[in-house]
């Protein structure tokens, strides 16, 4: 007997196993079907959905159109630094406000979900008020190019 590596008995039913894969892969891949249609089975296939016509894509999806669009339009550095500094001057008082809000509002939460023996219900319902919503209005906001919310009204 070998203190060390592999027996022949134990080499041999590596081997048997080893080939019973390989010869019954294919029967079980052939039994549960290919569920990807082939490419040549239906020639509107594609894997990116069905073909759009040329008319159809917009310029500034397609390469090769002669109104596609260069560039953004340069943006105005007078009003980004009237965004900017009205949106500072605002943060100045938002930003205190709607904090001291949050917290009073997270612990009168608390307070109403410990009091309602512990249903979350009662308490989310003050937590998603006073606590969710910006902190900050940020120069995007301002603009329109992002939302601003003062609270959430999820339950």
């Amino acid at each position: 007997m070998r203190k060390h590596g592999w027996s022949r008995g134990g080499m041999t039913t590596m081997v048997v196993a080893g080939l019973s894969v390989l010869l019954l892969a294919p029967v079980v891949h052939a039994q549960q079907g290919n569920p990807v249609p082939d490419s040549t089975e239906n020639s509107t296939f594609s894997a990116y959905g069905p073909p759009t016509g040329l008319q159809e894509t917009p310029p500034e999806y397609d390469a090769f159109a002669g109104d596609r669009p260069i560039a953004p339009e340069p943006w105005n550095r007078a009003v980004s630094l009237n965004l900017s500094l009205g949106s500072m001057l605002i943060n100045t008082l938002f930003f205190p406000v709607k904090l001291a809000v949050g917290i009073v509002g997270a612990e009168v939460g608390g307070l109403a979900g410990a009091m309602n023996g512990g249903d979350e219900e009662a308490a989310r319902g003050i937590w998603n008020v006073t606590t969710d919503g910006s902190y900050f209005v940020t120069p995007a906001a301002l603009d329109g190019r992002s939302e601003f919310t003062l609270g959430s009204d999820a339950p």
